[in-house]
């Protein structure tokens, strides 16, 4: 080339990207494309300056890191020769969400573990109840759970806070607990006493004569129903009807397989001092599941079905033992307030 020859630089361009945005908070990897690239030296993406890979002509790879702030970032690619070209990138930041709290609401004055169910949950998330910190544990990325002591009656604000900076909150509902009524019933029933229905009207019936106000239902499960699909979950404490003596403190700790006294007083208030209750039940409220419910509670057949024990405090007091509905045995009830 003579003297006074003017030298062409190759001029770089970029026409699109893909993905043609991303989450500022992940590592990215993208791919740029445009028209003489082939020297690429170096790459500034918005914080940046990854290494380009897979270099063509037309394209080329970058890994972005995921610290980058939401918004349009600056694209610059530089060339052997000095030439650059110019573009920019959207970066975008997902929030995390809450979708439900279970329990809720729950009741004042008792100890709860809350699930947090939503998505966005990632290590290094951190959250808060009312303001303050609160350790979560049992972390995936739809839920986590936190453990609660007593709380005030009211709304609570629960907070989760994604490392990216973003929030979600929702809100706890504390009810004051309502004292329920627990008893045995003072009559015996026969297996086949005519399914839960029945019982419940059994309850109802004994706890109107002896003055006991409230809904009762029966503590029984059949094929399609128990206690912990049927009763009401938000109530507590149970008493018996002495009207002093707790069984349990709240529906939790009627569950935890072990209760604070027996369930050994009649509706009248008469104490039981041995005695055998039908339940099909185990300690958790559901279908004991081992055994059967004397076909619904409306058979005397061949099949096993589960009692609990009146004076035990253990998960004995509803699956302490099994026996033949053909045997033709009468029993008591459990009965509570609903």
């Amino acid at each position: 080339m003579g003297a006074g020859s003017d030298i062409n630089l190759v001029t770089p361009t970029i026409a699109s990207f893909s993905p043609t945005s991303a989450d500022g908070f992940l590592n990215n990897a993208i791919t740029v494309s445009g028209t003489n690239l082939t020297t690429i030296v170096s790459v500034q993406f918005g914080t940046a300056t990854p290494s380009p890979t897979a270099i063509t002509s037309t394209s080329f790879d970058v890994l972005v890191p995921g610290t980058q702030p939401a918004g349009t970032a600056s694209v610059v690619v530089t060339l052997g020769d000095g030439e650059v070209a110019n573009s920019t990138y959207n970066f975008f930041l997902v929030p995390p969400t809450i979708t439900s709290l279970a329990p809720n609401p729950i009741l004042n004055g008792v100890a709860t573990t809350i699930t947090v169910v939503g998505t966005g949950f990632v290590a290094g998330l951190t959250v808060e109840f009312d303001g303050s910190p609160i350790v979560p544990s049992s972390i995936t990325l739809t839920s986590l759970t936190i453990d609660l002591g007593p709380l005030a009656i009211g709304d609570h604000l629960v907070t989760v806070t994604h490392p990216n900076g973003l929030d979600a909150t929702d809100v706890l509902v504390v009810n004051p607990m309502v004292p329920k009524t627990v008893f045995v019933t003072s009559s015996i029933f026969p297996g086949n006493f005519g399914g839960i229905a029945v019982a419940d009207a059994s309850c109802q019936s004994l706890a109107a004569g002896a003055g006991l106000t409230g809904t009762y239902k029966a503590w029984l499960s059949d094929s399609s129903s128990s206690p912990a699909s049927s009763f009401t979950l938000d109530a507590g404490p149970f008493l018996l009807p002495d009207g002093t003596t707790v069984v349990a403190d709240s529906w939790v700790d009627l569950t935890d397989g072990s209760l604070d006294n027996r369930i050994n007083q009649t509706e009248a208030g008469a104490t039981l001092f041995d005695g055998l209750a039908w339940t099909a039940t185990g300690a958790g409220g559901l279908h004991h599941g081992v055994a059967g419910d004397c076909t619904d509670w409306t058979a005397l057949s061949p099949e096993l079905v589960t009692r609990g024990l009146l004076t035990s405090t253990t998960p004995n007091w509803t699956s302490f033992s099994s026996i033949l509905c053909s045997l033709s045995a009468s029993r008591r009830l459990y009965c509570f307030e609903q």
